[in-house]
């Protein structure tokens, strides 16, 4: 659908960042020249679209101004302005005026978009802190509401916002945090959402995050037989989330050095592409890096081809996820542990300088996860 057709919930998916690309773009507006009109530093507008920084309410204005934004595009940037606003600070949930099951339904769909670009484009905490609160807000509502038919449906959808709070807080709690709880409350809200549910939809996306959290935990037995499930039941698995399903079965089998599941997990992988000729490159590339983690233990040599073709598609890629920072990040942490694998010398200064890039990036974005594994990954290479 063009943008002139945007309309309905859709106009209020976006993350702040993407919004303001969008419609710099169409006004065929540089970077620099909207910053000098401003007037701020060319680097402050650039942080913007990353979603590094939001811009003071002042500048929110000027932009509009600049911008010459009209009603619908200047709330719609308003709007996602003052959701990643409340998240950052933790005001009050934008979710307060929920009347209805239904109105739970719409503002759910709209935070799973929202909370899901802003994970796939590198600002997990972010994502993590928004699906957090909207979940919260909206558990607390359904369980206050007198019980229609409209809950299995709410419910399913609340299963899905929770998913992606897990995962966005998978992506960088270290696994001392994850293993201390740091989660568990999500895990048993999804729980009470899946199975009031009723839908088996909904139970898989409950499979998916607790696999996560076992991983992370640094249960990968565990971890390695939820994979394997749900690898089973892959074709009712929502498209969204095969991807990750496909990608966390190779690295789980790669741990346990169970060479007959990652080759499973390759013809899972051959039969997602061949079956979804709209998966960016960017998400090729990130389930490409999984394998070339789960092959590192076993095929060294067969990892760094994994690892140099996922590199090549993240070149070429154009969307959010393959330009994602925190994407750049898990890249050169598998990289790095596959050069170790192989103990090569010839490529050393080149993941060294890759290294100390991803670590200055997972500094500034708070990737705590990835500042401990590049530290570590450093010292060995050394």
């Amino acid at each position: 659908m063009g943008d002139a057709g945007r309309g309905g919930t859709e106009q209020f998916s976006e993350a702040f960042g993407d919004v303001l690309r969008r419609l710099r773009k169409q006004r065929g507006r540089r970077q620099i020249e909207v910053a000098v009109e401003i007037p701020v530093d060319h680097s402050l507008v650039s942080r913007w679209e990353t979603g590094s920084v939001l811009p003071t309410a002042k500048d929110l204005q000027n932009l509009r101004r600049i911008l010459h934004l009209e009603s619908q595009e200047g709330e719609e940037l308003d709007y996602a302005w003052r959701r990643e606003r409340d998240a950052s600070s933790q005001d009050e949930p934008v979710g307060d005026g929920l009347r209805t099951v239904d109105d739970c339904i719409e503002f759910m769909q709209i935070s799973v978009e929202c909370v899901r670009k802003l994970r796939k484009a590198g600002q997990p905490r972010l994502a993590m802190v928004l699906g957090r609160r909207d979940a919260q807000c909206v558990f607390d509502h359904l369980r206050a509401s007198s019980w229609s038919t409209g809950h299995f449906h709410a419910l399913c959808d609340l299963s899905e916002l929770l998913l992606e709070e897990c995962k966005a807080g998978l992506d960088y709690l270290p696994g001392s945090v994850v293993r201390s709880g740091e989660l568990q409350k999500t895990i048993k809200m999804q729980e009470l959402a899946a199975a009031g549910s009723g839908r088996a939809s909904a139970k898989l996306l409950h499979g998916i995050a607790r696999e996560g959290v076992a991983y992370v935990s640094g249960n990968v037995g565990d971890a390695h037989e939820l994979g394997l499930k749900l690898l089973a039941e892959v074709n009712r698995i929502p498209a969204e989330w095969i991807p990750e399903v496909v990608r966390a079965c190779g690295i789980n089998a790669g741990k346990l050095g169970n060479a007959e599941t990652l080759q499973l997990t390759e013809l899972a992988l051959g039969k997602l592409l061949s079956e979804r000729g709209d998966l960016p490159s960017g998400t090729r590339a990130f389930v490409l890096e999984g394998l070339a983690r789960g092959w590192g233990g076993i095929d060294p040599v067969r990892a760094a081809k994994e690892i140099e073709k996922a590199w090549m598609l993240r070149e070429s890629s154009e969307d959010s996820e393959g330009n994602s920072s925190l994407r750049y990040v898990q890249l050169v942490r598998s990289q790095a542990e596959v050069e170790l694998a192989l103990g090569a010398v010839d490529n050393r200064n080149d993941i060294q300088h890759k290294i100390e890039s991803a670590l200055t990036i997972s500094e500034r974005e708070a990737y705590d996860k990835y500042v401990i594994e590049l530290k570590i990954l450093g010292n060995r290479l050394s």
